[in-house]
């Protein structure tokens, strides 16, 4: 579906990929979803639906995934759950560019878990 799609960290200059990390070390999320022996990573950012266009710029950067409706209370998402993805263009960026805050950190236990769950070699030794 995606894979003709040329990732953003092999297209995007330093200084794109760098203004991406930074606004997704503010407002972006690495997430884990265990429930009832179903598990689920994911990746995504939320904003009010007036920050929209600062999204959209995001999505055009990345190339990937969709930014939702706005929802009863006017927020709207940019998320990406196919593992595949998240690999081979979210992961890479911030491997380059890693966060300087504590989502560093959550980063690197979502890595553990994507690297584990695709039985990969992590790409860089994150620890």
């Amino acid at each position: 579906m995606h894979s003709s799609i040329i990732p953003a960290y092999k297209r995007a200059n330093r200084d794109e990929l760098a203004w991406i990390v930074g606004f997704i070390c503010k407002v972006g999320a690495f997430i884990i979803v265990f429930s009832r022996g179903y598990n689920s990573q994911q990746f995504e950012i939320k904003v009010q639906s007036k920050d929209l266009p600062v999204l959209i710029r995001v999505r055009d950067l990345l190339r990937i995934s969709t930014i939702s409706e706005p929802d009863s209370k006017d927020y709207v998402y940019f998320n990406i759950t196919d593992m595949n993805l998240l690999w081979n263009h979210i992961v890479p960026i911030f491997d380059l560019i890693p966060c300087s805050t504590y989502h560093h950190g959550m980063f690197l236990i979502w890595c553990a878990k994507l690297d584990t769950r695709m039985n990969l070699t992590p790409l860089v030794q994150r620890f």
